[in-house]
Protein backbone atom coordinates (compact mmCIF):
# COMPACT_ATOMS: atom_id res chain seq x y z
CA UNK A 1 0.00 0.00 0.00
CA UNK A 2 1.34 3.41 -1.00
CA UNK A 3 1.63 6.49 1.15
CA UNK A 4 -1.45 8.20 -0.29
CA UNK A 5 -3.58 5.10 0.21
CA UNK A 6 -2.41 5.06 3.84
CA UNK A 7 -3.21 8.76 4.14
CA UNK A 8 -6.73 8.13 2.86
CA UNK A 9 -7.32 5.44 5.48
CA UNK A 10 -5.94 7.54 8.34
CA UNK A 11 -7.88 10.67 7.36
CA UNK A 12 -11.11 8.74 6.84
CA UNK A 13 -10.70 7.21 10.30
CA UNK A 14 -9.95 10.61 11.82
CA UNK A 15 -13.13 12.05 10.36
CA UNK A 16 -15.18 9.13 11.65
CA UNK A 17 -13.74 9.75 15.10
CA UNK A 18 -14.57 13.43 14.83
CA UNK A 19 -11.02 14.73 14.67
CA UNK A 20 -10.66 17.78 12.47
CA UNK A 21 -7.00 18.84 12.78
CA UNK A 22 -7.94 22.48 12.57
CA UNK A 23 -10.65 21.96 9.98
CA UNK A 24 -8.33 20.90 7.18
CA UNK A 25 -8.90 17.15 7.30
CA UNK A 26 -11.41 17.14 4.46
CA UNK A 27 -9.08 19.24 2.30
CA UNK A 28 -6.20 16.84 2.91
CA UNK A 29 -8.46 13.84 2.42
CA UNK A 30 -9.57 15.28 -0.93
CA UNK A 31 -5.94 15.84 -1.91
CA UNK A 32 -5.15 12.21 -1.07
CA UNK A 33 -8.21 11.01 -2.99
CA UNK A 34 -6.94 12.85 -6.05
CA UNK A 35 -3.52 11.24 -5.72
CA UNK A 36 -5.10 7.77 -5.73
CA UNK A 37 -7.43 8.51 -8.64
CA UNK A 38 -10.68 9.12 -6.78
CA UNK A 39 -11.86 12.53 -8.05
CA UNK A 40 -15.53 11.92 -7.22
CA UNK A 41 -14.65 11.25 -3.60
CA UNK A 42 -12.43 14.34 -3.63
CA UNK A 43 -15.33 16.48 -4.84
CA UNK A 44 -17.58 15.10 -2.09
CA UNK A 45 -14.98 15.83 0.59
CA UNK A 46 -14.37 19.33 -0.78
CA UNK A 47 -18.07 20.16 -0.91
CA UNK A 48 -18.32 19.28 2.79
CA UNK A 49 -15.17 21.26 3.50
CA UNK A 50 -16.47 24.47 1.91
CA UNK A 51 -19.89 23.98 3.47
CA UNK A 52 -18.42 23.73 6.95
CA UNK A 53 -15.70 26.33 6.48
CA UNK A 54 -16.62 28.70 3.63
CA UNK A 55 -13.62 30.93 4.35
CA UNK A 56 -11.23 28.13 3.33
CA UNK A 57 -9.96 29.40 -0.02
CA UNK A 58 -7.74 26.36 -0.64
CA UNK A 59 -10.76 24.06 -0.61
CA UNK A 60 -12.57 26.21 -3.17
CA UNK A 61 -9.47 26.32 -5.36
CA UNK A 62 -8.98 22.55 -5.25
CA UNK A 63 -12.69 21.99 -5.82
CA UNK A 64 -12.56 24.25 -8.88
CA UNK A 65 -9.46 22.49 -10.25
CA UNK A 66 -11.01 19.07 -9.66
CA UNK A 67 -14.25 20.00 -11.38
CA UNK A 68 -12.25 21.41 -14.31
CA UNK A 69 -10.18 18.24 -14.61
CA UNK A 70 -13.40 16.22 -14.76
CA UNK A 71 -14.82 18.35 -17.57
CA UNK A 72 -17.33 20.06 -15.30
CA UNK A 73 -16.49 23.58 -16.45
CA UNK A 74 -19.58 25.39 -15.10
CA UNK A 75 -19.12 23.88 -11.64
CA UNK A 76 -15.43 24.81 -11.75
CA UNK A 77 -16.21 28.44 -12.46
CA UNK A 78 -18.91 28.51 -9.76
CA UNK A 79 -16.53 27.07 -7.18
CA UNK A 80 -13.83 29.59 -8.09
CA UNK A 81 -16.28 32.49 -7.89
CA UNK A 82 -17.65 31.27 -4.56
CA UNK A 83 -14.13 31.16 -3.16
CA UNK A 84 -13.54 34.78 -4.14
CA UNK A 85 -16.44 35.91 -1.93
CA UNK A 86 -14.43 35.21 1.21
Amino acid sequence: MGRFEQAVKVLEQALVLGESYGGGSRFWLASAYLEVGRPRDAISALLLSVERNPAEANSFLLLSKTYWSQGQRNEAVQAAEAGLKY
